[in-house]
């Protein structure tokens, strides 16, 4: 009885946030709207434990049956399952204190299933809290696991990072950003490294904006690959910022617009690979929603949308080598046949034909197509 009326409650909420999200979506000014959604997007992520998350997921999803010419199904349903893969997140995170970390790992990998890999990124990241990264190379772990792992982990990693940089200047920033690349290195699988990087964008713009122009600057004196992983991870973060985490706000364009509003050619072509790479991997099973999208996309960014859709198709099959998924969505029967071919289909082929000379964590990032100038003006 307790359950059926914290369901009911739940959805009943939901409906009136809707509400008043597409409300507010009409009549505010944009300023207004991004700072609403921004406060309830916010308490929702930081105060909704993972039991009740679930209830927030399955209230949503009864809201998602639609019609289907609904035209709030499709925002509806990714809200649904950006909603799904943080409680699987938070549910991994929640196991780790139960058991033996290989015992679990294994357990996990033979129970299968399409929620895995969320459940082992939340795994990842609690039990690299209080430890160095050098538990990931462990052989016992079994080799589909390993991705979920690194990038689960490396955000605890990155967050730590991020943390001792507050206060830093541009020259200390450059340092630490440089020694964290190679202490990782030492610790970590070669083939997973980039993973451990890119993770410092998605904190940033999540959780450390105002460390943004300092790593900013110091990117600037730093090699390739390190750029390109930094805003590859800011635009995956960008796609569960909080301000763009609400359906009916204009979520999908500001998401975009604010991967566009950066400052040079290579921070703009990896955040939107990022954006798409995560929009991709939590919207698998929804290809209509990808499609949707695509649609809308400017035609200018069509080449790094593809090459974020590829790369996060290819980083599920490491993850997800059963999972009929990947080659279900490269055969989608998209409204507009040609434009899926060209962005989907064709970057994904050219991608799994790679695989055996590139590593994984080559998906991280897109490589520059010039040196990265940073606007002096941009940072003020």
């Amino acid at each position: 009885m307790v359950r059926r009326t914290l369901a009911r409650l739940t959805r009943w909420g939901l409906q009136g946030g809707y509400a008043l999200s597409r409300a507010a979506s009409a009549l505010l000014p944009e300023p207004w709207v991004r700072s609403c959604t921004a406060g309830f997007a916010g308490t929702l992520q930081a105060t909704v434990p993972a039991a009740p998350a679930r209830y927030l997921t399955r209230s949503l999803a009864l809201l998602s049956r639609l019609p289907p010419d609904a035209p709030e199904r499709l925002s509806l349903t990714e809200f649904h399952n950006r909603m799904r893969a943080w409680t699987l997140f938070q549910t991994g995170r929640k196991q780790v204190r139960r058991q033996d970390i290989v015992e679990l790992v294994e357990r996990l990998c033979e129970e299968g299933g399409r929620d895995t890999p969320w459940l082992l990124e939340g795994v990842g990241y609690a039990f690299a809290r209080g430890r160095e990264a050098d538990w990931l190379r462990n052989p016992r772990f079994p080799l589909r696991t390993r991705l979920p792992l690194h990038t689960g982990s490396s955000l605890w990693y990155a967050h730590r990072l991020c943390a001792d940089l507050a206060g830093k200047g541009v020259i200390e920033t450059e340092e630490r950003l440089e020694a964290y690349w190679e202490e990782r290195a030492r610790q970590t699988l070669p083939e997973y490294l980039e993973t451990m990087f890119e993770g410092i964008g998605l904190m940033v713009v999540n959780f450390h904006p105002g460390l943004f122009p300092t790593i900013a600057r110091a990117l600037k004196r730093l090699p390739p690959p390190l750029p390109g992983l930094f805003y590859h991870g800011w635009g995956r973060g960008a796609y569960f910022r909080p301000d763009h985490f609400l359906p009916f706000t204009h979520e999908t364009a500001r998401a975009r617009q604010a991967c566009e509003d950066l400052p040079d050619v290579t921070a703009r072509r990896n955040a939107v690979a990022g954006l798409y790479w995560a929009r991709t991997l939590v919207n698998l099973y929804h290809p209509e929603i990808i499609a949707a999208h695509l649609a809308e996309a400017p035609a200018h960014l069509h080449r790094d949308i593809g090459e974020g859709i590829a790369a996060a198709l290819v980083t599920w099959r490491d993850s997800a080598p059963d999972d009929p998924a990947v080659d279900e969505l490269r055969q989608f029967s998209a409204p507009d046949p040609a434009l899926w071919r060209r962005v989907v289909t064709e970057p994904a082929s050219r991608a799994f034909q790679e695989t055996s000379s590139r590593s994984v964590g080559d998906g991280f990032h897109v490589a520059p197509a010039q040196p990265l100038p940073v606007l002096e003006a941009y940072y003020g």
